[in-house]
């Protein structure tokens, strides 16, 4: 009997590329650049789809957001890109890269056995997975390979989903408290005495 798969959470590839992106930020030592969520995010949509540049009426605020960064550190930016394109061309010449690729960016997958519907690939077995995905590949890619890559993506929900939720989100941006902060006690509030004298 097959394993309950622990079903994907999130979705984009900043949880896989952005601790990369981040360790050769810290390896590079650009002066004066410094990596946050945004920029990250920017970056990664501007590596994996160059044609963002081509329409700046769509993709404005990525657009705006490229130019700002690159008129204040030209070499990080470019140097940035640059891992990340090459990491990117890396992960596709071996089986391991292309399926957390593919996981991390498609939540469905569209088979022509149930009639051109969307079948979410958590539903999919690792098989099935690994065939279709030989197909678009090019070469081999086995059920263990696409078992590893899914343990793999569970393991980075785990670490860098936490980010991920909304209300995390929306601490780190406002530095509020969160739901679970509210809910804490903060000990015994001490009873005043009020003495009425006439």
């Amino acid at each position: 009997m097959p394993r309950v798969k622990t079903p994907q959470k999130y979705w984009g590839l900043h949880l896989s590329l952005g601790h990369e992106l981040a360790e050769h930020v810290a390896k590079a030592l650009y002066p004066r650049f410094f990596l946050h969520r945004d920029l990250t995010l920017m970056l990664i949509r501007v590596a994996t789809r160059p044609d963002i540049l081509t329409s700046p009426k769509r993709n404005a605020d990525d657009v705006l957001a490229l130019h700002r960064a690159y008129a204040r550190n030209p070499d990080a930016v470019l140097g940035c890109l640059t891992f990340l394109r090459k990491t990117i061309a890396d992960w596709k010449k071996y089986p391991a890269g292309i399926v957390r690729l593919y996981l991390r960016q498609h939540a469905l997958h569209w088979k022509a056995e149930w009639n051109g519907q969307p079948v979410p690939l958590s539903g999919m077995d690792d098989k099935d997975l690994a065939s279709n995905l030989t197909l678009r590949a090019g070469f081999t890619i086995t059920a263990d390979t696409v078992k590893k890559a899914r343990q793999q993506i569970t393991k980075e929900d785990r670490i860098y989903g936490i980010f991920e939720r909304p209300e995390v989100k929306q601490h780190f941006r406002d530095g509020g408290f969160t739901p679970r902060q509210k809910r804490q006690p903060k000990g015994r509030k001490k009873a005043v005495r009020v003495v009425v004298t006439a």
